[in-house]
């Protein structure tokens, strides 16, 4: 009965779970994870709460009349939640040209209105009057509103920015672009969108996608390596009816979370497959081993489970901790992957320990009929005719180490947005593109700062110095030029709110990287030294750098968690105190191995990328090393230590190269799939990852064991 209830408590709760599957949030706002005491996350919540939650989208499109182009920015205005649509209307208009004019002589102020006003009268629209102004215009005017004109038409199109009052990843910031979108179809144009929202929106409707290409595409080459690899052909159904049910609760209990991350959503399926097979694996190898040996069906399954459960629950808790070490992120998307991955090895884990048993008596007879010849597939005498190599080995082992280490420290990384839907070979990179080389690049900042008159003065002084900061927007300059106060208050409405002030440019460089950090530290000391008290600088650029902050410390804070964390639970497995240092060395080496080589392949790695998989690597792969190791110490109890190496590998190795080779399988469909930079990276460290430490495991391993036997045997408790 009670084999029953437990079959049927699995089925359920599978049932359950796949009706909240669909209730799942989804997080794409990588800001939302900042630490809530840092600096920018206070700035960015002052500035929703006194100048709202906006986001905004940029678009080119393939028109070259001003005046068309006004009346669909007129069209574009009719969306809702549309606040604003920046055009080059915005500046080319009756107020600037009253500014312009303030400053012209008697005699240049009749003449240029008198041209104004006929070309006015012959049907052109001010912005164009203007345009055609441009040239009479003092030498400093021309140059500033030039530089302006450039930024809003081209030869063969024009930009606009329309800013939204919902937040970029909102359904309602979806649907509006969306509209805009079908505004421009219905004209016919050819178009270019980039900006916060667009990038929000292409990131989640790729992910969505490539989710299910992923699952797709490994499920059924997951399932093709067991079956060539299985001791019998019915054990992909054993697979993935477990496996299946595990996920199924995994994604379902997601639901109860205040959100998941689009990284978390993106790997989901595909890293706990990876996971948590390898205790399927474990378990229904020892239950064949034990048919072979001639034990009846129920007396191998408490056999296997007998002897499988230590080095399961050690696999578990290993993988576990390493992914509980990410919760310790101040960067809180730590704390997302590390709770729903853990979540999903101890679903895992029970599948395997409680549903599995009963699964396989129920096929207890399909298996026994599809039961495959033994075959010994590894001698283990390779690693006798290595072992005179083994002192090289360990000289080896630890210049890999050093140089590893070294180059980390060395490495180029990207921390922001950019790692996202801005990937080269995106929809979305390739509209980019276009805008930046039609239109110049644009990187805005904002610096936010409680109103003062003075403190504006002086700060818009010293950033007009500044040869990486043009277009600067304040009130203070508006408030020099403009007497009358209803025009004072229409033109700067979107600089202040009841308490702040804002001043708004664009830097001279990319989003993210040593120039543009620098030129954040620059405008920071600025700020410092003017003694603005309660100011925040705002943009892309500031939420990379704080990223950048938060994320480098937390690096070496979570891989330090982890590797004591697994340390404890290597200690625990074995009953030693030098098996924890041995494994870790050998596993810690591998992993930033696999950095050190991949970094040379791409250049520039994604930071997150590299924080998230080290982690995930460490307790993943150090299961390889305990289950190798472990088999060395049981035949040691009777066996030299010669013999005792040979028997381990032909014990382990088929288990491990197994897991090895579904979890870089899985690595590389990610890799190869996905098209979002952070997310192509994770997979690529883990199919690289895997392998790599497959080899430390089957090669190293044995002749550190060799060399190290008589210290840990002494090293027993």
């Amino acid at each position: 009965m009670k084999r029953y209830l437990i079959s049927i408590l699995f089925l359920v709760l599978a049932i359950t779970s796949a009706f909240f599957i669909s209730k799942v949030k989804v997080n794409y706002d990588l800001e939302t994870y900042l630490p809530k005491n840092s600096e920018i996350k206070d700035g960015i919540n002052a500035y929703y709460d006194e100048f709202g939650n906006t986001s905004s989208a940029t678009f080119a499109f393939d028109e070259t009349d001003i005046q068309t182009a006004l009346s669909v920015k007129q069209e574009i205005m009719q969306v809702d939640n549309v606040v604003m649509v920046d055009y080059i209307d915005q500046y080319f208009n009756p107020v600037t040209y009253s500014i312009i004019s303030a400053n012209l002589t008697d005699q240049q102020k009749v003449m240029m209105d008198g041209y104004r006003d006929s070309l006015l009268q012959s049907g052109m629209s001010y912005p164009e009057v203007f345009i055609a102004l441009i040239q009479y215009f003092p030498p400093d005017y021309q140059t500033e509103f030039n530089g302006i004109l450039i930024r809003y038409v081209s030869d063969e199109s024009m930009l606009m920015t329309v800013v939204f009052s919902t937040e970029s990843s909102s359904s309602e910031t979806e649907t509006q672009i969306n509209q805009i979108k079908t505004i421009l179809d219905n004209h016919g144009y050819t178009y270019h969108f980039s900006g916060s929202a667009e990038s929000s929106l292409y990131t989640k409707v790729t992910i969505e996608k490539e989710v299910g290409l992923i699952t797709l595409i490994c499920i059924p080459l997951i399932l093709l390596l067991l079956f060539v690899l299985s001791k019998s052909f019915f054990d992909i159904v054993i697979f993935a009816i477990v496996i299946g049910i595990s996920i199924v609760i995994n994604l379902g209990t997601n639901a109860f979370l205040p959100s998941i991350s689009f990284i978390t959503s993106s790997m989901a399926i595909v890293l706990q497959i990876a996971i948590s097979l390898d205790y399927v694996i474990f378990l229904i190898n020892a239950y064949h081993r034990e048919r072979a040996l001639g034990e009846g069906v129920d007396e191998a399954i408490v056999n296997a489970k007998k002897k499988s459960k230590k080095p399961i629950i050690a696999s578990a808790l290993t993988t576990g901790v390493s992914f509980l070490a990410l919760v310790i992120m101040r960067f809180t998307i730590g704390v997302d992957i590390g709770i729903v991955f853990a979540k999903a090895i101890i679903i895992s884990l029970l599948a395997t320990l409680y549903l599995l048993p009963e699964v396989i008596r129920l096929f207890s007879k399909m298996l026994d009929k599809t039961t495959k010849p033994i075959k010994t597939t590894f001698s283990g005498k390779i690693t006798g005719k290595l072992n005179k190599f083994r002192y090289g080995f360990l000289g080896l082992l630890i210049v890999i180490l050093a140089v590893s280490v070294y180059f980390q420290t060395q490495s180029e990384y990207t921390y922001g947005s950019s790692s996202f839907a801005g990937t080269e070979g995106t929809s979305y990179y390739d509209d980019l593109q276009y805008i930046e080389e039609h239109f110049g690049k644009t990187n805005t900042m904002i610096i936010m700062f409680p109103k003062n008159d003075s403190d504006e003065l002086a700060l818009y002084q010293e950033l007009s110095q500044l040869s990486y900061v043009e277009n600067i927007q304040a009130g203070i300059y508006y408030k020099s030029v403009v007497t009358d106060p209803y025009t004072l208050n229409l033109i700067t409405s979107n600089l202040y709110s009841d308490n702040y002030a804002l001043i708004q440019f664009n830097l001279k460089s990319d989003s993210e990287g040593e120039q543009a950090f620098q030129y954040y530290d620059n405008i920071d000391t600025i700020i410092k030294d003017l003694n603005i008290q309660n100011a925040y600088i705002l943009g892309e650029t500031s939420i990379a750098y704080h990223i950048k902050e938060t994320v480098s410390v937390d690096y070496t804070l979570v891989l330090i968690f982890a590797a004591l964390a697994i340390m404890i639970v290597v200690f625990i497995a074995f009953r030693n105190l030098f098996m924890p240092v041995l494994l870790i060395f050998i596993i810690i080496t591998s992993v930033f191995f696999t950095m050190t080589i991949l970094q040379f392949i791409s250049g520039t790695m994604v930071f997150l990328a590299n924080l998230v998989v080290s982690a995930i690597l460490l307790g993943v792969t150090i299961d390889y090393a305990i289950l190798l190791s472990k088999s060395y110490m049981e035949f040691r109890k009777t066996l030299s230590i010669k013999e005792s190496t040979i028997k381990a590998i032909q014990n382990s190795a088929p288990s491990i190269i197994t897991s090895a080779m579904l979890f870089s399988i899985s690595g590389l469909t990610i890799a190869v799939i996905s098209s979002i930079e952070t997310i192509s990276q994770i997979g690529l460290i883990i199919a690289v990852g895997a392998i790599m430490s497959l080899l430390f495991v089957l090669i190293i391993l044995p002749q550190m064991l060799t060399i190290f036997d008589k210290l840990i045997t002494k090293s027993k408790i």
